[in-house]
């Protein structure tokens, strides 16, 4: 059996990715994927729905919390609850700085990714007028928001954490 290059199994992925978008139900299901390739396309390609107003921007419900205050000192009372608060931020949020980082993408999913993005993004014309007219670029600016006070919120539960020698 002829061995696969690394190059040929992620072109594969990427086309299996695109052609499993196609339909609105594969659409969801590759958002729920474990590939993280696939959930990558699966984001690009609903961005014009996005951008048109159909497809909701989501912000989980815990970084929504967030806005209104990430300084609160509920979830601060033990290393317990310090780690779990921590843990639910990094599951969102991604890892922290100098946290290890996750393995790479190749080269070639990078720029397979990159073109697919620019193709994505250039069929809307005026595309930012168009966001702005829908309230895309709004619902975006809330969700970076929701983003940032997340972490705030992890570095400020990090802090306690330092404060009462949690181990982490």
């Amino acid at each position: 059996m002829p061995s696969r290059s690394p190059t040929s199994t992620s072109s594969a992925r990427l086309l299996l990715a695109a052609l499993l978008l196609a339909a609105p139900a594969a659409a969801q299901e590759a958002r729920e994927a474990d590939d993280p390739l696939v959930k990558d396309v699966a984001e690009i390609l609903a961005q014009p729905g996005r951008d048109l107003g159909i497809v909701p921007t989501r912000v989980p419900e815990l970084l929504e919390k967030l806005l209104s205050n990430p300084y609160h000192r509920d979830g601060t009372a033990s290393c317990a609850e310090l780690r779990l608060g921590i843990a639910q931020l990094t599951a969102l949020l991604g890892p922290d700085w100098g946290d290890p980082a996750p393995p790479g993408e190749s080269r070639e999913e990078q720029l397979a990714k990159a073109g697919l993005r620019a193709g994505v993004s250039s069929a809307i014309p005026f595309q930012g007028l168009v966001r702005e007219v829908t309230g895309a670029a709004a619902a975006e600016r809330r969700r970076q928001q929701a983003i940032e006070a997340g972490l705030a919120r992890r570095g400020y539960l990090r802090g306690i954490a330092r404060e009462k020698r949690c181990r982490l």
